[in-house]
């Protein structure tokens, strides 16, 4: 009981100062962010496409102006004399027969009052985009996002040397590319749980040697600021990545003996991050529908239940497949495949590296119980695309990047189980075959 308290007041704690920073970040006055948000307006109306592709034919280059268009439209037409219900509200405008960009210039340009209402989720990115606006338009945001992402990642990397993880480091860097990650901060709508994930993971590095009492309300806490900041992109690497990270330390150091302690701890942190982001959900719903007096329930879960099933493809297995199938198959370097037989051609081209380099090089001596774990993670991204298959199958340009852990400890558990003295000693060989 006295736990199950200390996390409904870190739940109420949170709550609260967060909708207090929407509210104070409502009252910033719109003439003050007017300039920038005509500069974004006719950048985005002008210069760039609703989905644009930096790379012809990748579409794991997709910038995705459309959603980004519409976050914008909502900071703008935040309502001053209303801070709450607008915030809650979270209105835009737009028409039926216009493209959201321009919707977006209109309201912008003409003063357009919001006729949209998007209030199921939090879009908590307001109380960073909104203050902002008062300096920078929608490129120079997207500047600072790299900025802000970069210099996490680089301080990631500095604590995991630290922690004598460098083969982890290496792994979660090639994960980072294969999941298109240089591409994040240009899109608004992604950045944050990247954000969150490299913070999160920090933050655990921090912590993961002072108990788990100390370790888990950081994951409860993850759970509650992916649903508040999250669009439903790749919520699950918040959770995934920073345990990764813990259970590896761990292991290393011998605090972890065993598949039941790790297991354990997945499950508790599982399901600590799982109920708080739930709860957030549920919170935003309840207090939306306390002030604007409208039931949002009803319709945040319809929207549940068409994310989850829908209708894109002849029948619910095949869109469980497809789903599936389509975000394997953005993955570098599996995205070159364009047709599905060449996709499946370069997934078992993989395979096979990986079993040749397990043959010729595997240790004799592996503690296989820790990769066993490690997989069992990796599969948490399949799980979600297989619950919101409809969801997974249409956005599955922004929804593969969740698979950054798949591909980081896939590539882990290959790497640790190789034999390194006697790979160092084969290729010492060949390259002296190649200087001669």
């Amino acid at each position: 009981m006295k736990q199950v308290c200390k996390y409904l007041l870190l739940f109420g704690i949170t709550n609260v100062s967060l909708v207090l920073l929407l509210i104070l970040t409502a009252q910033i006055p719109r003439s003050s962010i007017e300039s920038n948000s005509q500069k974004s307006a006719t950048y985005l109306d002008e210069k760039e496409a609703l989905f644009h592709t930096v790379v012809e034919g990748q579409k794991l280059t997709t910038i995705d102006n459309y959603a980004d268009t519409i976050l914008l439209n909502i900071v703008y037409s935040l309502d001053v004399q209303h801070p709450l219900e607008s915030v809650l509200l979270a209105s835009y405008y737009k028409e039926e027969w216009q493209n959201a960009n321009e919707a977006y210039r209109a309201a912008v340009t003409k003063h357009k009052p919001p006729n949209q209402p998007y209030t199921r989720y939090w879009h908590g990115q307001i109380i960073f985009l909104r203050p902002l606006l008062l300096f920078l338009d929608i490129r120079g945001i997207r500047w600072i996002n790299a900025v802000v992402m970069t210099a996490l990642l680089s301080w990631l990397g500095v604590l995991l040397i630290k922690k004598q993880q460098k083969l982890l480091l290496g792994a979660f860097i090639i994960g980072f590319i294969s999941v298109g990650g240089v591409m994040v901060p240009w899109c608004l709508e992604y950045i944050s749980t990247f954000i969150l994930m490299l913070g999160v993971s920090i933050a655990a590095l921090f912590m993961e040697d002072r108990g788990d009492e100390k370790l888990l309300p950081l994951f409860f806490t993850a759970g509650m600021l992916t649903s508040f900041f999250d669009f439903l992109t790749t919520e699950t690497i918040t959770l995934t990545m920073p345990l990764v990270m813990v259970l590896c330390i761990r292991q290393r150091k011998g605090v972890l003996k065993d598949f039941k302690s790790g297991f354990s701890l997945s499950i508790k942190a599982g399901a600590l991050w799982a109920g708080a982001y739930a709860l957030m959900w549920l919170s935003k719903w309840s207090i939306s529908t306390l002030v604007l007096k409208t039931n949002i329930f009803k319709e945040a879960l319809e929207q549940a239940q068409v994310r989850a099933v829908g209708d894109v493809a002849s029948s619910l297995a095949d869109q469980w497949i497809g789903a599936v199938f389509r975000n394997i198959a953005l993955l570098v370097p599996f995205n070159f495949g364009k047709t599905y037989g060449e996709v499946i051609l370069l997934i078992l081209g993989a395979a096979f590296a990986m079993f040749c380099l397990l043959f010729l090089y595997k240790k004799k001596q592996q503690e296989t119980w820790f990769l066993y774990l490690m997989m069992l993670i990796g599969l948490v991204p399949y799980i979600r695309y297989s619950v919101l298959s409809n969801h997974s199958y249409l956005h599955y340009f922004f929804t593969y990047r969740a698979q950054i852990v798949t591909v980081t400890v896939l590539l882990y558990a290959v790497l640790s189980s190789l034999d390194q003295k006697l790979l160092q000693k084969d290729f010492k060989k060949i390259k002296s075959c190649i200087k001669k």
